[in-house]
């Protein structure tokens, strides 16, 4: 406290540094006690230096170690970067995405968002079964009211869903008269570099890297590549807009 209050009045009255310190502390011991002429020059000047080689081993030392914590430190991180390189590779080789224990939550979530995507699919197709018998009875009526009249053809297809397109097991479309937007339901979250995604004029393929793609079919027209893109939405789902 004393020593440190005395630099920095020597500081603010002088602008001097350690120079000034250390001439003021030997000025004190020159005019306020017998350091000089009691143990004589010889004398004084050994007691300085001890001391003075004293402290510069304890500085060196603590150099020295603060120098060997860093390189710790250093090799520490370095070893941590190579292990998380490592493990990146071994995703990317696998095309697997190793999700820690606190993502449970995200993988229970989209199990849970495609259960109810299967159970709404299920009631679609359960109302277009009910219509069956609907297009049925409205061809007989036709054929009954006009015999001479081309057979209504009654569609064994689904019916559409609210974007003009189709509902599938793993993946849903919808359409207008120039586009076509395709929506791929993942199994879990995903990141972009463990997908495999290819647009081709007349193919598209959709899936994750290592299994078996989701959709890998050609297209019911040709798509201008350039004007075609993809995107992850909510982590879980691919969206492919052809």
């Amino acid at each position: 406290g004393i020593l440190l209050g005395l630099a920095r009045q020597i500081t603010a009255e002088s602008g001097g540094g350690v120079n000034d310190l250390i001439d003021t502390f030997f000025s004190f011991l020159r005019r306020k006690t017998d350091f000089f002429s009691g143990v004589g020059a010889h004398g004084a000047e050994k007691m300085v230096m001890d001391s003075f080689k004293k402290h510069q081993e304890m500085s060196a030392a603590t150099v020295e170690k603060a120098k060997a914590e860093q390189a710790k430190r250093d090799a520490e991180k370095k070893a941590r970067e190579a292990a998380k390189k490592r493990e990146a590779k071994k995703h990317v080789d696998t095309g697997v995405e190793v999700l820690d224990d606190s993502d449970d939550e995200e993988e229970t979530r989209v199990k849970a968002k495609r259960d109810k995507e299967r159970a709404e699919r299920e009631k679609k197709l359960a109302r277009d079964e009910a219509k069956r018998p609907e297009e049925i009875a409205e061809r007989e009526k036709k054929l009954k009211e006009n015999p001479e009249a081309s057979e209504p053809e009654v569609s064994n297809l689904a019916v559409p869903n609210s974007g003009n397109g189709g509902d599938h097991e793993t993946f849903s479309w919808t359409q207008t008269l120039s586009e076509c937007d395709v929506r791929v339901g993942l199994d879990k979250p995903y990141k972009g570099k463990f997908l495999n995604v290819a647009i081709k004029n007349k193919h598209l393929t959709v899936g994750v890297k290592g299994k078996d793609p989701i959709i890998d079919a050609d297209l019911h027209a040709t798509v201008k590549v350039d004007d075609s893109f993809w995107t992850i939405e909510d982590g879980d789902t691919v969206v492919v807009h052809l």
